[in-house]
């Protein structure tokens, strides 16, 4: 079972992050990625990928995160790309990883809280019309 206490916008936990080509299907890394939006109606989350990659380089679109709180936490500083953000099903096949182990990495700092929110109104603004649960939830 997917535990849904970790399922907040600005939590950071592992998933198969799927590729643009096949947004239906858990992709083939189990990644960190950054929770920008909750759709409980549909079961389904949207989440950003993390990368470690070009970290001195944070455009548009994307939001540094350097720690963590309440969780596993995060082995380096993550650049998540919510311009790449994709809506998944809360299913194991995309949230639980080899062993069938799921991973909360931990929340982002309060003081990110704002910051994040406007990078989501960046990114996506399709992602306000959909049902949002908030991290004031």
């Amino acid at each position: 079972m997917v535990p849904s206490k970790h399922h907040f916008v600005g939590s950071v936990i592992y998933a198969w992050m799927p590729h643009s080509e096949t947004p239906h299907q858990p992709g083939p890394k189990y990644r960190p990625v950054l929770v920008v939006g909750v759709d409980d109606e549909s079961g389904s989350l949207c989440i950003a990928p993390g990368t470690t990659q070009k970290l001195d380089s944070v455009l548009r679109g994307q939001i540094l995160i350097d720690k963590i709180h309440d969780g596993q936490g995060l082995q380096q500083p993550t650049k998540f790309k919510i311009d790449n953000a994709r809506w998944v099903p809360l299913t194991p096949a995309f949230l639980m990883g080899h062993g069938q182990q799921y991973r909360f990495a931990g929340a982002i700092p309060i003081y990110k809280v704002r910051e994040l929110y406007e990078v989501i109104r960046e990114a996506d603004p399709e992602l306000r019309s959909r049902r949002i649960t908030s991290l004031a939830s």
